[in-house]
């Protein structure tokens, strides 16, 4: 895949996911949500989390716009996150993404709480993304 091609459907991608959380979610949008890139998945399995996959590029997202991060502040927000366990609410939600070996197949995985999230199986077209499956729910 090209580096214009990549870049292309990068945009979209963010703008379908800033569109979902404003759509969703408009309270959290307003607070703000972190939006990571992640490795390609190696396998079509449905027990990879994205976020189990190496870092590539995050996103702060909310009704202003999007902004790129630093990948430190993102992983600190996660570890922040990880010693409170389910029982805390999130106040800030998040989205990731990764590649499919497939192109143009991506995989989404949302977190808008501690059982609220889901994942989706996407393909990204010049000018859309389209939802083709969902593969968990919370």
């Amino acid at each position: 895949m090209s580096d214009g091609s990549a870049q292309s459907e990068q945009s979209c991608l963010l703008e379908f996911l800033q569109d979902e959380w404003r759509r969703r979610s408009p309270v959290q949008l307003r607070r703000g949500v972190w939006i990571s890139q992640h490795e390609p998945v190696v396998a079509d399995a449905l027990e990879v989390s994205v976020l189990s996959l190496p870092l590539r590029r995050v996103w702060w997202v909310d009704s202003d716009g999007i902004e790129p991060r630093q990948a430190l502040s993102f992983k600190r927000y996660c570890d922040y996150l990880s010693p409170r366990g389910a029982q805390a609410p999130y106040e800030i939600g998040m989205s990731h993404f990764a590649a499919f070996p497939q192109a143009p197949f991506y995989r989404i995985d949302h977190t808008r709480g501690p059982l609220d999230g889901d994942g989706w199986r996407v393909r990204v077209t010049s000018s859309a993304v389209e939802v083709l499956e969902r593969r968990w729910i919370s």
